[in-house]
């Protein structure tokens, strides 16, 4: 019997029940949730081991080993019962771990997870984030032990990177090294202290939950009372996630259990892994170790590349009798973020369908991009309802999430996607914000009923790979009697069946016995039509390459031109002087900057990227000249993005002001909107905030008088996304008649007689201007006559609620009547009662508001819409 089984039949102490309580009563998920979950979880026989063992029994023993240096080697080893019995440290590292789990299971249990995550902490994905880095986790040390910051273990603490102020430290950029030294200094207790594992991760998970520095700060209080300086190191090391023993998770894993590390590749959970797979003697089934809807699993990720790019290009490009192709593809690297997503047919999600994502590392980020296809807080699934046929059921997706940009047309950094996507969420139709793009790039699975049905036909037909006696008769693999690869298991043609694939080429391989490969292969669909005898034969697949390669050399035939053998003598280039970038410039060529001189001090980072070189290479095409030389001289205009050293010396001065790099693309592209319309040219000034790095007192009111109240330019055209920033920001300012002696309508009405008025009326936010409407409505309004009564008032026109018609006649001035169409019976009575106040207004239908909307010429003839009756 094993030691799980014996397990499994002693019964838990009171200690091991308070303990299974108080360490998962915090968890992101109740503990009826989790029983629910995991039915046939383990549950410790005793209480977890004291939290101290940790380091005593694993971390300590581990670093001890990782460091310890291989000794001289022996010209001959001893042998026999006198010989050495050291082992070698990656054996030592192994007992060490060993002999740690087998007393686990012993005195404590089966559920090894409380340990697990306390000893590889960033597999840990069932635990919140703590949002602590090292600069919040001095601040709560130095409060806890009433330290000033000035002091010099303060000062330590808030600069762990610099060298220690005070006695000599050899802990500088150590962290958990520097807080060791400060809390040794001044212990609450010098022995380790009395806390186990369950009632650390208890803290921990409370720790997770505290987002506040006065709900962390009691935490770290009861920490520190009941630990010495040694056990408040590692936990420190445990929060920042930063272990650093000697051993991978993947050597935990697979000491846990045989399965573990597949489990976990699948997962992305240890829980799994220790609930799952308590008796390390019953294996998982090869289905069990698979990929799971709906459940998060470690993506492959790319291979290292070869010491040298000659190697790796000698290994894309093999070399042999019969090889021609000498071409090979590289893919981009794209700068986002791996994601994985799971959609699944779900009755009770919105739209039908649920979505799961996940990062690379199994952070859910369900929340950001959407739950269904009805989420109104999804930055991506509420557009994706027409991306899948209708015949997809259920479908896991890897790839990339980038940034694109709509205006520029092209991805932008990584560091931007969180905002885009909380933008995508917040402003989800916007023309002009970045958005979160998912590139995808693998189908991770496809419809479960399609692998259950592959899997019901072939089931039991598997048979075992045999490496002393394969099955040639029916296989042949590349690499002649040394294999490449070998399968783990084969099926015979006539068991198999037959799948319709689409690629992109044919590639040469030797990987494979026939020395082709297809390039990007796509499965299509099962064939249950077809067998093994009518699927295509390695003599029909040649025939059909040789009669697409003929084809393709007619159509696509690239000219290939040899480099020249000799090399070519650099020159040498001094700093500043040289003839910007190898490209030719492509941008437009004006004189907006002749007579100027620029000093470019840092490259462009927003809103597009441009580096220092491109900067200065579009202001000398529009007549700028450069200087590298920023001596804050009136006559140079300094240009920088960022606070780099050299314009922060200038901001310190005080002498200049600095120009951010988008005002030099927007001098050069008003200067050509100016051109073309044949006004004046001009020098764009510059903006407060959208053209300053930093202004000086001497500058600021000229800079500030060439833009309104609001931010809005009287010198340039403001871009769409400029003027939507304006309306989110501008305040409702009150002008007093009296004080600005300016009467807009008393304007517009006296050019208007004078015959110059200025075609306002037939812009839509003019059109119903002098339009005084009654709407006459039911109890419920429908949603086309809501819209052209907001389209009413944006057009100026003045709409009054129904109410009593009588005053409304009395009062006098209405010029409209506009009914909705189960209304249209009350024009008589209304018509009767504004015809004894002697006004004469138009009764018409709602559809005139409409249709004069739609066209947009101004207001239309009422004689087509009037109401009879």
């Amino acid at each position: 019997m094993s030691s799980s089984q014996q397990n499994k039949n002693r019964k838990p102490t009171a200690e091991a029940i308070a303990d299974d309580e108080r360490q998962y009563a915090h968890s992101p998920i109740s503990k009826e949730e989790l029983n629910d979950k995991y039915p046939h979880r383990p549950r410790n026989h005793g209480k977890t081991l004291p939290f101290h063992e940790l380091f005593i029994s694993i971390f300590n023993p581990l670093e001890a080993h990782k460091k310890k240096k291989a000794g001289p080697s022996m010209a001959r080893k001893k042998v026999g019962p006198h010989g050495p019995n050291n082992l070698p440290p990656h054996e030592e590292r192994r007992n060490i771990i060993v002999r740690f789990m087998s007393r686990w299971r012993s005195q404590v249990g089966d559920d090894f997870f409380p340990a697990l995550r306390l000893i590889i902490p960033e597999k840990d994905r069932d635990r919140a984030m703590y949002g602590l880095k090292e600069a919040s986790i001095a601040k709560l040390i130095i409060k806890v032990l009433n330290l000033s910051k000035d002091s010099d273990d303060g000062y330590n603490l808030a600069n762990w990177k610099l060298p220690a102020r005070g006695p000599p430290s050899a802990n500088s950029g150590d962290f958990p090294g520097r807080c060791y030294e400060v809390l040794s200094r001044r212990p609450m207790r010098q022995r380790v202290g009395d806390m186990s594992i369950g009632e650390v991760n208890e803290l921990l998970d409370k720790l997770a939950l505290a987002q506040k520095e006065e709900n962390q700060l009691p935490i770290f209080r009861e920490f520190y009372q009941r630990m010495n300086a040694e056990e408040l190191l590692w936990l420190v090391r445990m929060i920042l996630r930063q272990m650093k023993i000697g051993a991978s998770e993947k050597t935990f894993l697979n000491l846990w259990h045989p399965d573990g590390e597949a489990l976990f590749n699948v997962s992305s959970s240890l829980r799994r892994v220790c609930w799952e797979l308590t008796d390390p003697t019953i294996t998982l089934e090869a289905d069990e170790t698979g990929v799971e809807l709906m459940s998060c699993f470690q993506p492959q990720l790319a291979q290292f590349m070869p010491n040298s790019f000659q190697k790796l290009v000698d290994k894309m490009c093999p070399q042999g009798p019969g090889i021609k192709d000498q071409e090979f593809w590289i893919e981009e690297k794209l700068d986002g973020e791996r994601i994985q997503m799971h959609m699944e047919e779900n009755d009770d999600a919105p739209g039908g369908y649920r979505f799961s994502w996940w990062s690379r590392k199994g952070k859910d980020y369900t929340y950001l991009y959407g739950n269904s296809f009805g989420g109104d807080n999804s930055a991506l699934t509420r557009h994706m309802k027409n991306a899948f046929d209708p015949r997809v059921s259920s479908i896991i997706l890897d790839g990339e999430m980038i940034t694109w940009d709509p205006i520029t047309n092209k991805i932008v950094a990584f560091g931007t996607l969180k905002t885009a996507a909380i933008s995508g969420k917040n402003d989800p139709f916007s023309d002009t914000a970045a958005r979160p793009v998912f590139k995808v790039f693998d189908c991770g699975g496809f419809n479960a009923d399609d692998y259950a049905t592959i899997r019901h036909q072939t089931e039991g037909k598997w048979i075992k790979w045999d490496a002393k006696s394969p099955p040639t008769e029916f296989i042949e693999l590349a690499g002649s009697h040394q294999e490449r690869e070998r399968p783990d298991v084969w099926i015979k043609p006539e068991d198999s069946i037959v799948v319709e694939v689409k690629a992109a080429s044919v590639g040469v391989s030797d990987s494979f016995r026939t020395n082709f490969t297809l390039r990007f292969p796509r499965f299509k669909r099962l064939r249950p039509d077809k067998d093994w005898k009518s699927a295509l034969s390695i003599e029909e697949f040649m025939e059909l390459k040789a009669k697409v390669e003929g084809g393709g050399d007619d159509e696509f035939e690239v000219e290939k031109k040899k480099r020249d053998s000799h090399r070519v003598k650099r020159q040498k280039i001094i700093a500043g002087t040289a003839d910007y970038g190898k490209s030719a410039y492509a941008g437009p060529h004006t004189d907006v900057f002749k007579g100027m001189k620029f000093c470019v001090l840092s490259e462009m980072i927003h809103p597009v990227k441009k580096s220092k070189v491109e900067i200065e290479r579009i202001i000398k095409n529009n007549g700028g000249q450069i200087s590298q030389s920023p001596n804050g001289k009136e006559d140079i205009v300094i240009i920088a993005d960022k606070r780099v050293v050299k314009a922060a010396s200038l901001i310190k001065i005080g002498k200049t002001s600095i120009v951010k790099p988008i005002w030099v693309l927007d001098a050069v592209e008003q200067m050509e909107k100016d051109a073309k319309l044949g006004g004046p040219r001009y020098v764009l000034p510059f903006e407060k905030d959208q053209y300053m790095l930093h202004i000086t007192e001497g500058d600021e009111e000229e800079i500030e008088g060439n833009t309104d109240q609001h931010g809005d330019s009287y010198a340039r055209d403001v871009k769409s996304d400029e003027l939507r920033k304006i309306f989110e920001t501008m305040g409702d300012i009150e002008h007093d008649d009296e004080e600005t002696g300016f009467d807009a309508d008393a304007l517009l009405a006296e050019l208007e007689e004078n015959g110059k008025g200025l075609g306002l009326d037939k812009m839509k936010s003019w059109m119903f201007r002098g339009c005084k409407g009654v709407f006459v409505v039911g109890e419920k309004i429908h949603d086309d006559l809501r819209l052209e009564m907001n389209h009413f008032e944006f057009g100026r026109g003045v709409a009054l609620e129904m109410g009593d018609l009588k005053v409304e006649a009395d009062k006098g001035g209405v010029t409209h009547i506009i009914f909705a169409d189960d209304m249209e019976g009350k024009a008589r009575d209304i018509r009767k009662e504004f015809g004894r106040s002697g006004s004469k207004p138009h009764l018409v239908s709602w559809r005139w508001i409409r249709d004069a909307w739609e066209e947009g010429e101004g207001k239309l003839d009422e004689k087509e819409y009037l109401i009879k009756g």
